[in-house]
């Protein structure tokens, strides 16, 4: 039984791709004209079925009459495939949609219908045959297949299917999973159609900020893990070194902003620049450390400019109350200091932070050997 939730999202992406942008405009212009009476319709149809809903019978009556001034249009052949797959009566649904998609070849609609359609079927060929088409038709390129993909990827069983589509067709492979990877109740599916693999796709990216933006930390850490395959322990920093690396993922790996200073890194360590304007944090990572104490310790082998004006924080998240707060002294120098992570702090934010100072002053340091070291549980 064809999902609900996929149904609808599939049927309004169809509706929507048919239907006029400005169904009133048209209407106010010759409301009777069978493509005003189609547009207008389309449009009803399209929002009756975003809010869950069957078509007002009005709406059917005036495709009705419209499809009586115009007897060889397809948007009747649409509506009557789109409720018919709603029905489950998926050939009769084929044979209408093929109908409307020959009365009307460049029309998207009937093509995105007939690719799901064949996708739920394993027929993959004719599915890649409409997405091929769909690519060369719309302004918007393979957008609206994409779209249709996305929806049918939500349904268990799907794997199959798409991994030949993307086999077929690796182009789509980053825009399908970087959909689905903004949904983070979506992050096993992403994963298994994903395979883990290790390159610069967008997804991977999409998917772990989801995860942490919901606050599921150790979830976010594991898909880091498999996506990265960097076995650095959650005791400890990652890429202490400030290595650049071209697959890295924040947030589990170093972050940069230079909105109120610099941070570049420089053989093993940090070159870092305060403006001494504003507060901001200018290189972050996200941590996972477990309860216990632990000593972080690191060299300043040059330094110059304001004192305090660079400093290490250690935060809890989501509440951000502050584990550690070390100013960098204006000189060279080793430092050291201790923190206590809470049992009720599942994760952390490690930021190397610029700070402003009544007259703007600017502030410079280097920093390399950075080591957390885990004392205690």
């Amino acid at each position: 039984m064809v999902s609900v939730v996929a149904l609808t999202a599939i049927r309004s992406a169809a509706v929507r791709a048919w239907a006029d942008d400005r169904p009133s405009s048209a209407s106010a212009i010759w409301a009777t004209h069978p493509n005003a009476m189609f547009s207008s319709a389309l449009a009803e149809i399209g929002q009756a079925t975003g809010e869950g809903q069957a078509p007002e019978p009005g709406t059917l009556a005036k495709v009705a009459a419209a499809a009586r001034r115009a007897p060889l249009a397809s948007e009747p052949l649409l509506i009557a495939g789109t409720q018919a797959l709603a029905s489950s009566r998926t050939g009769r649904a084929e044979a209408l949609l093929l109908e409307a998609r020959r009365r009307d070849p460049r029309a998207p609609a009937p093509r995105l219908l007939l690719t799901d359609l064949y996708l739920r079927r394993g027929a993959i060929a004719q599915a890649l045959q409409e997405i091929a088409a769909l690519s060369r038709l719309s302004p918007g390129g393979p957008a609206p297949a994409i779209g249709a993909l996305a929806a049918y990827a939500r349904e268990p069983g799907s794997e199959r299917q798409l991994t030949m589509v993307f086999r077929q067709r690796p182009d789509l492979r980053d825009p399908i999973l970087t959909s689905l990877a903004a949904d983070p109740d979506m992050a096993g599916r992403v994963l298994a159609l994903g395979g883990g693999k290790r390159s610069d796709e967008h997804w991977r990216a999409v998917l772990v900020d989801a995860l942490v933006r919901e606050g599921r930390f150790a979830e976010a850490r594991s898909a880091w893990v498999r996506l990265t395959g960097d076995r650095t322990p959650a005791d400890q920093l990652v890429n202490p070194t400030f290595e650049q690396r071209p697959a890295a993922i924040p947030p589990f790996d170093w972050s940069f902003s230079e909105t109120a200073g610099i941070a570049e890194p420089m053989g093993r360590g940090l070159h870092v620049r305060s403006f001494g304007r504003n507060d901001a944090a200018i290189a972050s990572q996200l941590l996972t450390l477990g309860p216990g104490r632990y000593r972080l310790t690191f060299r300043v082998p040059a330094a110059s400019g304001e004192p305090g004006g660079v400093r290490f924080t250690i935060s809890c998240l989501p509440a951000g109350s502050e584990l550690l707060q070390l100013a960098l002294p204006d000189r060279a120098s080793e430092l050291t200091d201790t923190l206590t992570v809470p049992p009720d702090c599942k994760a952390q934010k490690f930021a190397v932070e610029v700070v402003a100072n009544a007259f703007g002053r600017p502030a410079e340091a280097r920093l390399d050997q950075l080591s957390l070291e885990r004392l205690s549980r």
